[in-house]
């Protein structure tokens, strides 16, 4: 009785092939059926394993390129702070120029290395 029920409820969502089905009945004894049973949830399990392996390894992917895209986010916006910072600095005469630049220079990496600490 519990058999057929769940006959029923394979062919019902279209799982159970009829010939199979059919043929398992007739010839199998229940150790047989035991066995056959027991082959299918290794082959199961060796599908689920492959397909968890699977998966970490696509997270693990997906993790590092977000990773990378964040940290090429973050050093695009400190870069942009970096050179608003710089713009600020009031220019100086032109003949002091290269002593602007310096400074400037001098300016810049301060930003960067007060940026990279934060």
């Amino acid at each position: 009785m519990l058999m057929e029920k769940g006959r029923q409820l394979l062919k019902k969502d279209n799982i159970l092939d009829e010939a199979d089905a059919s043929k398992a009945d007739t010839c199998e004894t229940p150790e047989e059926k035991l066995k056959r049973i027991e082959g299918l949830i290794d082959r199961n399990q060796t599908r689920l394993a492959r397909l968890i392996a699977n998966f970490n390894a696509v997270q693990q992917k997906l993790s590092t390129r977000l990773a990378k895209l964040e940290r090429e986010l973050y050093n695009e916006q400190n870069q942009r702070t970096i050179d608003e910072e710089a713009k600020r600095i009031p220019s100086k005469e032109p003949s002091e120029s290269t002593e602007c630049e310096e400074s400037s220079m001098q300016r810049r990496a301060e930003l960067e290395l007060e940026h990279m600490k934060n």
